[in-house]
């Protein structure tokens, strides 16, 4: 693996554990015009666009899992 794939991992892993991406990161981590559909198979079936998106996508996985470790 590249070390340029590694380090975009990494700030990536650092965005989960910070559940937050700020605007400047997001245009730079997310292609223009970035969408993310979930499948009805996934923790969601939202449609998720651009950083708003990745931020509400975030908020969503967090939300589910913490509810099911709370079971």
């Amino acid at each position: 693996m590249s070390r340029a794939n590694i380090e975009l991992y990494e700030r990536g892993r650092a965005v989960m554990d910070a559940r937050e991406i700020s605007d400047a990161l997001a245009e730079e981590l997310l292609a223009p015009g970035f969408r993310m559909e979930n499948t009805s198979t996934a923790v969601t079936d939202n449609t998720y666009v651009g950083a708003e998106g990745v931020r509400e996508w975030i908020r969503d996985m967090f939300e589910a899992f913490d509810e099911g470790l709370a079971l």
